[in-house]
């Protein structure tokens, strides 16, 4: 009878012991999904790179693998309601900043008293791909494709690098190879605004031509 008591205690231990151990296991899991699984999708950004959510304004779009490669390399992000609004046009100061993100430039923080896109100004400028003869004088003004094709030439063209470029030069230099292309009416819109949509895609070339490749006209 002793024994039968003995055993029935040792087997109450048992039972919670496997219990404890079956709820720590299931906290354990909880935590890992909370602090890993969650974590690394705000990483990413919710974006596109593992479909969880998807930007919901860009399913037709003609530049839609540009935005989703874009997203994924994390130098631009869609905003918080799911939308990318790729037809919004880009500001210089927007588009210097995905530039330099795109190319991994180092870019220190802003100062206090300076405005936000500076650190990114003085990143492209001190890897001689951008002057302050480039840019209209407004930086929360809009970009528009002349402005953008200097900076793209530099940033393919290592016998311009450094150096003045007329307006001429630098849109005949990004239209050869392809970085940026004509419009409808069949003229480069050199005075034309850059949209977040455009941004990307002549962004997306400029690393194809830095890597070697050849890109569409």
């Amino acid at each position: 009878m002793i024994g039968q008591l003995a055993w029935m205690k040792k087997k109450g231990r048992l039972s919670r012991l496997v219990f404890i151990s079956v709820m720590l296991t299931a906290v354990l899991l909880h935590t890992a999904d909370v602090y890993g699984a969650s974590s690394e999708r705000k990483q990413s950004g919710g974006n596109l790179s593992n479909g969880a959510n998807p930007l919901n304004d860009i399913g037709s779009h003609w530049a839609r693998q540009a935005i989703e490669t874009a997203v994924a390399k994390g130098y631009v992000k869609g905003y918080p309601d799911g939308t990318f609004k790729p037809n919004k046009e880009v500001s210089r100061a927007e588009f210097v900043k995905m530039v330099a993100d795109s190319l991994h430039l180092p870019v220190t923080s802003a100062s206090a008293g300076t405005k936000w896109y500076m650190p990114y100004v003085s990143a492209l400028k001190a890897a001689a791909l951008l002057q302050d003869s480039d840019l209209g004088a407004s930086w929360d003004g809009q970009m528009n494709r002349t402005e953008m094709s200097k900076l793209l030439v530099r940033g393919t063209d290592d016998s311009v690098r450094g150096k003045k470029l007329t307006d001429g030069e630098a849109l005949y230099k990004s239209a050869s190879v392809g970085l940026i292309g004509g419009i409808a009416d069949g003229t480069l819109n050199e005075k034309g605004t850059t949209t977040r949509a455009e941004a990307v895609a002549v962004i997306e070339r400029l690393s194809t031509v830095r890597a070697g490749g050849q890109v569409d006209g």
